[in-house]
């Protein structure tokens, strides 16, 4: 083995033991109390369970317009572990893709490029930002979501790379679990990187009108059409789109020219802060040598930064919109800064690689590490859990039911349903409801009153009760 070889294996050496520890970061995190709407995944698994209904996700007892796909991934794991650890189970659903997703992506970059160097690169952009610290881990659907059409836009590039049909397969199972998993903008993401490869690759679209090719893609877009007939209601194609589309507009938002262009802006800042540090990088490059680095000479860096670009705006200019909406771009932007700073003298990629990335796994460790111990230490530890305890105890045998969907009334309502599994779980109360508890932060009920507040990080919320239930 000659020099450059032997450099090139002590750096993949290093980055295997980086992007291992990185991965091991996750652990810890599986254990942090709820975050945000995490309640969600979690609520809806356990009404499924209690009631039989494997197919038709329901949140408080009513349709919830998800398919079931991440529901599905959750249950051996809560059989496993217990309901009352149904939140490790979500989130461990969520890690274990964000890594395979990230798995796939080093081989990815390893097949197309034939570089180890430029695949840990790769993998190692991939986990730092937002997918190590946040979103990697947090037990909603969009790193499942995330991980299926990266398999989807994968599939394609290797097979117009390759003029492999099998590569079809990987198509309709990414496309298949996408929608599976979240909803119909698996098919938007893709069908834009299909542009793109089309302009880009001109000799990919004989393989891609072909007979088979044609039938694939075509059976891949029946699976919306016939789960909406098959799981009508929750799962029906109708119901999503228009969550799809009240997300995206918002519900009759009050346009303001100045707040539209000042949220953009913000969507711009934010995007350039989860994909540190190689967004960073990438400004220091541009500011030093007063250029936007170049991807001309690599006909597959212009697919990757064009797919990147035009799957981008929608949500750029979407009227109501988040950050974890374009989570399934984050491998494609790991690749293009790769790509976009692996040549750079300025900013020698295989000399900072190393000390960079095992910096940002330290810090990782340690903020999850600080943030554990700041749970158990304040007064926040535990503190949806012990609400609900409470609740459990001043409500006994009067039904209870919630009307917060707030992430208060969720986390609270999550550690309730575990707590009582297999009872059945909290739903909404009848218009007539009498003689019961419910939870709710804003919702005030005629001939209600209030019998116990809960102080909650991130808001409070109210235990009422009406006739009987008040008389202790």
């Amino acid at each position: 083995m000659d020099m450059p070889d032997q450099a090139v294996a002590s750096n993949t050496s290093r980055y295997r033991i980086i992007l291992a520890l990185a991965v091991l970061s996750f652990l810890p995190t599986l254990f942090l109390p709820y975050t945000g709407e995490e309640g969600v995944y979690t609520i809806t698994s356990m009404e499924m369970a209690q009631r039989g209904d494997w197919w038709i996700p329901t949140l408080y007892g009513e349709p919830y317009p998800r398919p079931p796909m991440m529901n599905w991934l959750m249950f051996p794991l809560a059989w496993l572990t217990g309901w009352e650890n149904i939140l490790v189970a979500s989130r461990l659903v969520a890690a274990l893709a964000t890594v395979a997703t990230g798995w796939l992506l080093l081989a990815f970059v390893s097949r197309v490029y034939r570089d180890r160097q430029l695949a840990f690169h790769s993998a190692l952009f991939f986990f730092s930002g937002d997918t190590l610290f946040y979103r990697g881990w947090l037990a909603y659907a969009d790193p499942l979501f995330g991980f299926f059409v990266f398999i989807a836009i994968a599939s394609l590039m290797l097979m117009v790379h390759e003029n492999r049909k099998i590569f079809l397969l990987g198509v309709m199972f990414g496309l298949t679990g996408s929608f599976l998993t979240k909803a119909v903008t698996g098919y938007v993401f893709y069908a834009l990187s299909l542009v793109v490869v089309c302009i880009f690759h001109k000799q990919g679209r004989r393989i891609i009108a072909t007979p088979l090719s044609i039938l694939m893609h075509s059976l891949a877009l029946a699976v919306p059409v016939l789960w909406s007939r098959w799981a009508e209601g929750a799962g029906s194609l109708i119901a999503m789109m228009q969550l799809v589309v009240d997300k995206l507009t918002g519900v009759n938002p009050p346009f303001s020219p100045v707040s539209f262009l000042g949220e953009r802006v913000a969507f711009l800042a934010e995007s350039g802060v989860v994909l540190l540090p190689g967004s960073a990088i990438v400004f220091y490059l541009i500011f030093r040598n007063r250029s936007l680095p170049s991807v001309k000479q690599n006909p597959f860096a212009q697919t990757v930064a064009w797919l990147v670009f035009l799957n981008y705006l929608p949500y750029l200019f979407a009227l109501s919109t988040n950050i974890r909406y374009v989570l399934p771009l984050y491998p494609w932007c790991a690749l293009l800064l790769a790509l976009l700073l692996s040549d750079q003298k300025t900013f020698p990629l295989k000399r900072w690689a190393t000390p960079l990335f095992a910096m940002i796994v330290s810090l990782k460790l340690l903020f999850t590490a600080g943030t554990f111990l700041w749970f158990q230490t304040s007064d926040h530890s535990n503190a949806h859990s012990k609400a609900a305890r409470q609740v459990i105890a001043q409500t006994g045998l009067h039904p209870l039911y919630v009307v917060d969907s707030s992430s208060i009334g969720l986390s609270v309502t999550a550690h309730i349903d575990s707590l009582r599994f297999p009872d059945p779980p909290l739903t909404k109360p009848s218009t007539g409801w009498a003689d019961a508890f419910v939870l709710a932060r804003e919702y005030q009920f005629p001939n209600d009153r209030v019998v116990a507040t809960f102080h909650l990080p991130g808001g409070t919320i109210h235990l009422r009760c009406r006739g009987s239930a008040c008389i202790k």
